[in-house]
């Protein structure tokens, strides 16, 4: 187990910026995890006109359920993709996802750990750096974009090449570093940031503490099943493209 806070942040070349800060703790070896994540940016429409954007939101995943309630969401002005009645009427309730549910406690494929611990390039060693009370050793790093594609393939997603693509995109150009405990050997920091010019980015630091000593994570009581299917959706107009149509089967997007 450990606490852990993730600051993040996301932009487009339509002119899209959202940022996050997440602060949560992960258990049973990151099987389980518990957080609460605030955001705030912009987000642009198809004319390229901005809309601020600030919400919270919480998050728990535990013996296979997920969990997420939405605290606050403000867009202002109001954007043409997002339904604000829909929205509003989630805020502040507890919901568990559908279609999760225990699954059998598998013995990881060693195939599959190697491949994973191979997405990572150790690119230079820093030497040491100090971290609160004690000295970590300092690496720089990199994620290879075809071992990355590899793992996702050999991970079998469900969403198929189309959707590993996407992610080798944004993710196979990043590079960063990482703080590693020089007596304990835990991963005190890493840090992510994206290097693809022209392309949508991503950058991320988090930070890792009490380590084999965090919160337990707990599943909120008195969750509400979230069907899609109990909201109307919203009649996309005939102009939008194929991508805006997808994001309009989720309730909460016109």
């Amino acid at each position: 187990s450990a606490a852990f806070q993730v600051e993040g942040q996301y932009t487009t070349p339509s002119s899209t910026s959202l940022g996050w800060d997440a602060k949560g703790v992960l258990a049973n070896g990151g099987k389980e995890l518990s957080f609460a994540v605030d955001v705030t940016g912009t987000l642009a429409d198809q004319e390229s006109k901005k809309h601020d954007v600030v919400a919270q939101a919480d998050v728990v995943v535990t013996g296979g359920d997920v969990y997420f309630r939405l605290r606050t969401l403000n867009v202002e002005p109001p954007h043409p993709a997002i339904h604000a009645e829909q929205a509003a009427a989630l805020i502040g309730t507890w919901y568990k996802l559908p279609g999760s549910g225990s699954q059998p406690d598998v013995a990881p494929d060693p195939g599959l750990l190697r491949a994973q611990s191979q997405v990572i390039h150790v690119t230079e060693d820093r030497g040491l750096s100090r971290v609160g009370d004690h000295d970590s050793y300092n690496y720089a790093i990199e994620a290879d974009p075809q071992k990355l594609r590899q793992f996702l393939e050999a991970a079998g997603s469900e969403q198929g090449t189309e959707s590993a693509s996407a992610l080798v995109a944004l993710l196979g150009g990043m590079k960063g570093d990482m703080l590693i405990n020089s007596k304990t050997f835990f991963v005190d920091k890493f840090r992510w940031a994206s290097s693809a010019q022209g392309a949508s980015s991503m950058a991320l630091d988090m930070t890792l503490t009490n380590h084999n000593n965090a919160a337990p994570v707990v599943p909120p009581q008195g969750a509400v099943p979230f069907d899609l299917k109990s909201i109307t959706p919203v009649t996309l107009p005939a102009s939008t493209t194929p991508v805006e149509d997808e994001g309009g089967n989720f309730p909460l997007f016109r």
